[in-house]
């Protein structure tokens, strides 16, 4: 039997009561949309907060930075960032990118 057949993804189980953690509250809720979200979910392999507080998701290729700031507006900050791939991203060049600043209103703002 081939191994890949075999292979299992490791999951680890988090709860907490989550009202007495804000940042903890957005994680959780941040968890849930990535997972809802093909793209996303195979894309973004480190959620981490920073000293300000600012949720920065990690990309699988870990070249740059995507600060998200806050979950407010999460949707249509995923949009955003989906539309930028689609249609900047190959103007601007993943190398010439070092964060992806979706923390302003209907807003991509590359920073080098």
């Amino acid at each position: 039997m081939p191994a890949e057949i075999l292979k299992r993804e490791k999951i680890i189980g988090l709860t907490q009561e989550t009202d007495k953690n804000p940042v903890l509250s957005k994680l959780f809720f941040l968890a849930g949309k990535l997972e809802g979200n093909h793209f996303l979910k195979n894309h973004i392999k480190q959620v981490y907060v920073n000293k300000k507080g600012e949720i920065e998701l990690i990309p699988e290729n870990g070249k740059y930075i995507i600060l998200l700031g806050d979950v407010d507006d999460l949707e249509i900050k995923f949009e955003n960032l989906l539309a930028f791939y689609q249609a900047g991203m190959s103007k601007v060049g993943i190398e010439n990118i070092n964060v992806l600043n979706l923390k302003y209103k209907n807003q991509v703002v590359c920073k080098k």
